[in-house]
């Protein structure tokens, strides 16, 4: 993916698994690697999108790694506060080394909502907790202009609610 030229559709870049399907609970999971341009830019894993907002989790060659909501109605993004909440955790390999990036959307004891656990290079480095289910689509995010991206080895799978 990219590199794109600035200011083209508010520099936020995605392409869907349509056969994914939309489900609450999955895992995904995806090999990326930088090619070219700015290694500041965020790119990663659409972990949802549906009509009202979207969210990704973005990493950089500086080696950081951040969660975003967009808010579509507000127009507003927004860092999620992670549990840890660490930007730089030492889990992404920096420059143009490949990143194995993967999110588990699992069911929280709490009906209606999501418990999310995201791993970076095999270990898990950010868990967002309760948050509401959202039966989005997934995908492939770059987060800005001027930069290059390369995916492999995408996998995902539906994960069975558990039933209380």
């Amino acid at each position: 993916m990219g590199p794109y030229k600035p200011g083209v559709d508010n520099d936020f870049h995605t392409i869907i698994c349509d056969k994914c399907g939309e489900r609450p609970f999955y895992r995904f999971a995806v090999d990326v690697t930088f090619t070219e341009g700015y290694g500041d830019r965020g790119f990663g894993l659409l972990i949802y999108q549906t009509d009202n907002e979207h969210m990704d989790l973005e990493i950089t060659t500086f080696q950081t790694s951040l969660i975003w909501k967009y808010n579509e109605k507000q127009k507003l993004w927004t860092r999620m506060r992670t549990n840890p909440d660490i930007v730089f955790n030492g889990l992404v390999n920096a420059g143009s080394t490949t990143n194995r990036l993967e999110v588990d959307a699992k069911p929280n004891w709490t009906d209606g909502l999501t418990d999310y656990y995201i791993k970076i290079n095999g270990k898990t480095s950010i868990i967002l907790y309760a948050l509401h289910s959202n039966s989005g689509k997934v995908g492939l995010v770059v987060g800005w202009h001027t930069i290059g991206v390369a995916f492999d080895n995408f996998e995902y799978e539906e994960l069975a609610p558990i039933i209380h």
